[in-house]
């Protein structure tokens, strides 16, 4: 299903708006998400992440810092965005880096499971309970002492949580590799991503996606 997003942009920007920096969410007058992706010059992972938004075929709107001017400037800033670009905002979803499997699990959260290819739908499909509530699941190494880290973390907060060894599960290693990992704990709680061990990061998430 390819996924259309309703852009009701006109020159003053009329349509497009930005809650506060505390919620930096993206919607037109009718209440659709809208992507909208913050640049600057001489950014390879600003060329990444728009190349990915159009091999997706994400509608969105960029603003490039350098040279759009004051206008891209302030509607960083109402974006809740920084110094860190690429700076994406998709609904109520943000990402402040490019990553690829990243991108995918936040357009999964703004589009649902419609966004996602086979192959990835049978990747995350595990992230789930049977209920379509998120899970968490923690891809680690026997060897990892931030994988002991973050399980003592999920211990002693009570977070239920399934750990799959990668140097001892083949089908877990497979998986870790098609996921694009390169280091332990990968973390993940539904759709949402977590790479190595982010204590305020992971209980945020945890808030946010685990808990009502």
């Amino acid at each position: 299903m390819k996924i259309i997003i309703v852009l009701m942009l006109i020159a003053y920007g009329g349509y497009l708006h930005f809650s506060n920096s505390s919620s930096p969410d993206s919607f037109d007058e009718a209440g659709n998400p809208v992507t909208v992706l913050f640049t600057i010059d001489n950014c390879p992972p600003c060329d990444d992440a728009r190349n990915y938004l159009k091999k997706r075929k994400v509608t969105f709107q960029e603003y490039n810092i350098n040279k759009d001017g004051e206008e891209a400037k302030d509607k960083l800033h109402q974006a809740g965005g920084g110094q860190n670009f690429p700076y994406l905002v998709s609904g109520n979803q943000k990402s402040t880096i490019f990553s690829k499997q990243g991108y995918t699990g936040l357009f999964a959260q703004v589009f649902g499971p419609e966004f996602l290819t086979p192959s990835e739908q049978r990747l995350l499909k595990d992230n789930f309970n049977d209920n379509g509530e998120a899970r968490l699941v923690m891809y680690s190494s026997t060897t990892c002492g931030y994988c002991t880290k973050a399980r003592e973390y999920l211990v002693e907060n009570k977070i239920p949580f399934t750990e799959r060894f990668i140097d001892k599960d083949a089908k877990a290693k497979r998986y870790y590799q098609l996921l694009g990992a390169s280091g332990t704990p990968l973390i993940y709680i539904g759709y949402r991503r977590i790479s190595g061990f982010n204590k305020p990061l992971l209980a945020a998430t945890i808030k946010s996606e685990l808990t009502s």
